[in-house]
């Protein structure tokens, strides 16, 4: 791929391979400021469809990462997409502190360059939710913009913190809240526990009566995503990180 030159710096943007997958992961748990777990080629890898599609990219500057953009390549009636990210409730372009305005618009350049060697003739975008950034970065928005990229759909975040003084949690309460939940703590236990395919039950269930809907995943693909990070070296520490 062509390389963007921008204050005596060069962005190079390379396909992700499997020698790359510790980088990936490294960067983003510990440099990236707007990744989750979902954005880990651990979470990526489960699904076989994406290795069978994948179009990640990886952008260093002087062999230092930048930036990661996992993606997918599929067609879907002769509409070749590139997706970020299909199977994830998002994607979008993971960045570091070190991407200012002007590195994010040759990063966003960079990946049309790439969709246009693949005659691609739609990107799709989806960045992550901003309650789980750990540090402001609209730098992203602003270049998509800039490219022309327009809105397809907006979704509502909302994040209920529940991390602080307990007393001060239950005042902000409705009060319909505090009698449920006064009612709840004297006939419910709430217990961690192994046993998925009873939960999943219980979840296709709800999901069916309220919303006619099924789960995005099924219990053998979560049973392998589990299976796959236990099986990691450092299983814990991420758990715990994400």
């Amino acid at each position: 791929m062509e390389n963007i030159i921008r204050q005596q710096k060069t962005i190079t943007a390379l396909p992700f391979s499997e020698n790359l997958k510790g980088e990936w992961n490294q960067f983003v748990k510990h440099k990236a400021i707007n990744s989750t777990f979902l954005h880990s080629r651990m979470f990526y890898d489960h699904n076989p469809l994406n290795a069978k599609e994948d179009a990640s990219l990886i952008f260093y500057i002087e062999n230092k990462i930048i930036a990661v953009f996992p993606a997918v390549l599929y067609e879907n009636d002769g509409v070749l997409t590139l997706h970020s990210n299909l199977r994830a409730t998002y994607g979008g372009i993971v960045v570091s502190k070190d991407v200012n305005a002007e590195i994010a618009v040759d990063l966003i350049e960079l990946i049309i360059l790439f969709a246009q060697e693949k005659k691609v003739k739609q990107i799709l975008v989806r960045n992550s939710f901003r309650i789980f950034h750990t540090d402001l970065c609209d730098e992203i928005d602003y270049a998509l913009w800039l490219h022309g990229f327009e809105i397809k759909s907006r979704e509502l975040e909302i994040a209920i913190p529940i991390w602080g003084d307990n007393k001060i949690i239950k005042s902000r309460y409705h009060d319909n809240t505090t009698r449920n939940v006064r009612k709840a703590l004297k006939s419910v236990e709430v217990i961690i526990s192994d046993d998925f395919k009873a939960y999943w039950v219980l979840l296709e269930k709800c999901l069916l009566e309220r919303h006619g809907k099924r789960p995005a995943h099924d219990i053998d693909s979560i049973m392998k995503l589990r299976e796959h990070l236990s099986n990691e070296a450092n299983y814990h520490d991420i758990e715990a990180t994400f």
